[in-house]
């Protein structure tokens, strides 16, 4: 009888637990199943294409100035690309002389659709003056022995806070380069006058 009342039991407890696990789902059921939705992402490769206007052109280059003017490698973007072996010399100069850029923009004229200049003014450290006050410094002191005449101290020149400024009106040339707006490399007369004169 003991063995008959366990087998009962121990069959009551197996259907017990048969009935705990998840019902199929069958035709009839209303019971709603929920799976997880699959997640794909987007990879937005279009360019946003810069307005061809006097407005866009002139905003274009006020950012360019103001990377120039205001990021530690801005000169990078003055003397070409970043691949181009600049020496730790003329970063120190340029580093120097073009916080002390400051700009104002003029009359934006379009030539055509990729093609624009930009009336500007620059008022900049007057490299020309810096560096022949740095030459009479080193003259007056080739006689001493120890005295260093390094670019370091003409980049403490440029960079005083009293070096003379050079005002200069210019074109900018602009180019528009997968659709945005940027300064072109042909650009001799407002890199002179972005490096005060040279």
């Amino acid at each position: 009888m003991k063995k008959l009342l366990s087998m009962i039991c121990l069959t009551l407890g197996i259907c017990v637990l048969a009935s705990c696990g998840k019902p199929a789902n069958t035709k009839g059921s209303t019971e709603k199943t929920t799976s997880t939705p699959e997640v794909t992402t987007t990879v937005v490769t279009e360019i946003i294409e810069e307005p061809t206007t006097p407005e866009a052109i002139a905003q274009a280059l006020d950012k360019e100035l103001a990377i120039i003017k205001n990021s530690d490698d801005g000169y990078l973007s003055l003397v070409g690309a970043e691949g181009n072996a600049v020496s730790e010399e003329n970063i120190a100069l340029y580093k120097a002389m073009l916080p002390k850029l400051e700009y104002t923009l003029g009359e934006v004229t379009i030539t055509d659709e990729t093609n624009a200049t930009v009336n500007a003014t620059l008022t900049t450290v007057d490299f020309v003056s810096v560096m022949l006050e740095y030459y009479t410094v080193t003259m007056e002191h080739q006689s001493e022995l120890h005295w260093d005449a390094d670019m370091s101290v003409f980049a403490e020149m440029l960079g005083a806070e009293d070096a003379p400024t050079v005002t200069t009106e210019t074109i900018v040339n602009m180019t528009k380069t997968n659709g945005k707006w940027i300064i072109s490399t042909d650009n001799k007369d407002f890199s002179a006058a972005l490096l005060g004169g040279v």
